[in-house]
Parts: C-alpha cells; structure tokens; sequence
C-alpha cells in the first residue's frame, strides 16, 4: 500500500489566511469608498458657500440696497444673499485684527461701506458662472465694487 503524504501546511492556516486576505480587500475598498464620500461631501460643502460681495458707494440710500437685494435675489443662480451694514462691517474688521488697531480713532470716521454677500447655488460655483452673474450688478448706479474670490473659486 502507497504511504499517504502529510500536507506541509495545515488545513487550518490557509484557510486562515484566506480569510483574511479578503477581510482586508474588503477593509480596504470599505475605506477608499468611505474616502471618497466624504471627500464628496466636502466638496459639495465648499461649493454651497461659494459667492461674491457686493460693495456699496459711500451715499446709498436703504431703498438702492433694497433695490439691489431684490434684482440678487431674482438671478437665476443666487441661493441667499446676507447684507451688512457699514457697522457690521467694521465690527468683524475689528474681531480680525483686535483691538491693537482702532481705524475709528485714526480716521475720525467708519471707512468702510455696506455690502451683500451673495451665495450661489453649486450649480453655478464656477468663476465663468459667477461673472456672468456679477456682469449686470456691476453697471448699477449703487455698487462700487464687486469682489470675486477667483482663487477660492478655481
């Protein structure tokens, strides 16, 4: 009769290692899909406060802000506009760079003037959208000034 040959490895151990070379396929593709939900998300975020800031003149009247809160908001591609009054404005000024720096007492006056933040849908978070959008507003009477992130924005 024929000897019969033990095998060198055990049953066992490769089924072992079977097991969890796919456990950590698996592991590993559950990761890089979660990575790149997130990543997903992430972007999506960034895109929903994307924008512009529409700056004021000096002399506007509460019914040219009115009037230009109005015609953003009507834009296809707005999802919310946030105005802040020249105040607002020189408070957050002053959160920024503290209290070292008082422009009141340098300037005797508040040099800063009221603006919308515009936000835009994702959609529309391109810097060829957004100056489509920014084109109109900037030939009204009562704007000074439209400043676009473009680097956010690229």
């Amino acid at each position: 009769m024929a000897k019969r040959r033990h095998h060198l490895i055990p049953l066992f151990t490769t089924r072992a290692t079977a097991t969890l070379s796919v456990a950590l396929v698996l592991f590993i593709l559950g990761l890089a899909a979660f990575m790149g939900i997130a990543a997903h998300k992430v972007t999506q975020g960034i895109k929903e406060n994307m924008g512009f800031v529409v700056l004021f003149n000096e002399d506007v009247t509460a019914s040219d802000i009115d009037a230009v809160k109005t015609r953003l908001k009507k834009m296809t591609g707005v999802r919310e506009t946030i105005y802040s009054s020249p105040d607002a404005v020189l408070d957050r000024w002053q959160k920024m760079v503290g209290d070292d720096e008082d422009i009141i007492k340098l300037a005797d006056v508040n040099p800063f003037v009221g603006e919308i933040e515009v936000k835009v849908l994702p959609a529309y978070a391109s810097t060829d959208s957004i100056s489509l959008l920014t084109a109109p507003i900037m030939l009204m009477p009562q704007v000074s000034e439209v400043k676009v992130h473009t680097a956010m924005v690229d």
